[in-house]
């Protein structure tokens, strides 16, 4: 099963996940708070620590991680796709920037 299935799994029917670069994944979520994306962001950062899948690359810890940015893009408001995911991998780098295996909110 490809990760972005597995990552699919912990979503609603409707949202979506794909792979967005080489261990980049973009997560669509539909009708979702920026507070409620970073939420489930969470949920599955917290799911891929407990499964502690070997990653010898990944120190500290030689296990996999996942570090988030979390982005809006609400219905009606004129920001275009580009800056959208501009800001998700803007917040993303700070995520990893400040120790990764976390989650970073854009504009927080």
């Amino acid at each position: 099963m490809g990760r972005s299935h597995r990552i699919r799994k912990c979503c609603r029917t409707g949202d979506a996940a794909y792979r967005y670069g080489g261990e980049e994944f973009l997560l669509i979520l539909l009708e979702q708070s920026l507070e409620r994306a970073a939420e489930i962001a969470e949920r599955l950062r917290i799911a891929v620590a407990g499964r502690a899948i070997t990653h010898r690359a990944n120190t500290p810890g030689n296990v996999v991680t996942i570090s988030a940015g979390a982005s809006a893009l609400p219905v009606g408001q004129s920001k275009t796709v580009a800056a959208w995911l501009k800001e998700a991998d803007d917040a993303l780098y700070r995520a990893k920037q400040q120790g990764r295996n976390q989650v970073a909110i854009y504009g927080q």
